[in-house]
């Protein structure tokens, strides 16, 4: 959770990225890392641990209406063995868990390297996909935000 506490603006919510600000409330808004427990090994395999005892449980009690995953790690872990790029520009993931259905977004990670888009010279397309993610990724969740009844969202 955002440093502890929901009431503190996600780096997602900011406007370079998902900028949705004006929305943002611990009402409309529920996140979660990937693992959640200490990992001092830090390998894949811990996180996976992790994620298996929490998130999913987590995921199940919240139902999200749409899951935005972010960057490449949490990609792996829904959608195993395939590349982030090919996972940011498809439209129509679909996450299947103990009968929940749920839709998602794959998104880029805003880290510092992706918001300085220090990759982006070296890989142009990288660029054009986390632009248009984002661009969608702005517009499902102010549509999603409308139809909760709020009613601010720009």
């Amino acid at each position: 959770m955002a440093k502890g506490e929901l009431e503190i603006e996600p780096e997602f919510c900011k406007k370079a990225w998902l900028d949705i600000s004006d929305a943002f409330s611990p009402k409309y808004f529920f996140w979660i890392h990937r693992a959640n427990c200490f990992n001092s090994e830090k390998t894949r395999e811990t996180y996976d641990r992790c994620s298996d005892k929490f998130l999913e449980k987590t995921i199940h009690l919240v139902e999200p209406r749409l899951m935005l995953i972010f960057g490449g790690v949490a990609a792996g872990y829904f959608f195993h063995n395939q590349k982030m790029l090919d996972l940011v520009r498809r439209r129509d993931l679909v996450y299947h868990s103990q009968g929940l259905c749920l839709d998602c977004r794959v998104l880029f990670h805003w880290s510092r390297e992706t918001r300085a888009n220090t990759w982006s010279k070296r890989k142009p397309e990288y660029h054009e996909a986390k632009e248009a993610s984002l661009r969608e990724g702005r517009q499902i969740v102010r549509e999603i935000l409308v139809q909760t009844g709020f009613g601010r969202v720009s």
